[in-house]
């Protein structure tokens, strides 16, 4: 399962024509993750809050990916290490 990488620090899906919502089993993924980047899929719904689990996040891309406009979730503010995040 998605679980048992915790040696992953990377994740770049970007023009890969994803649809659908963001599972929020993503933050299950591993907690070394650094890039999670998102960028031009037809992904719905809103952000996950459960990506604030997500500790060691520095770079975050969501642009053009047609998520709900909103406030980004509170659980954000724990992405300590965020240094990129486009929306």
């Amino acid at each position: 399962t998605f679980g048992n990488l915790q040696q992953l620090i990377q994740i770049q899906l970007n023009k890969n024509q994803l649809t659908g919502t963001l599972p929020t089993e993503l933050a299950l993924l591993s907690q070394n993750l650094q890039i999670l980047a998102l960028e031009q899929n037809k992904l719905t719904g809103t952000i996950i809050s459960e990506l604030g689990k997500l500790s060691k996040l520095s770079t975050l891309t969501i642009s053009n990916t047609g998520f709900d406009k909103g406030p980004l979730p509170s659980a954000f503010g724990n992405l300590k290490n965020m240094v990129t995040f486009k929306a």
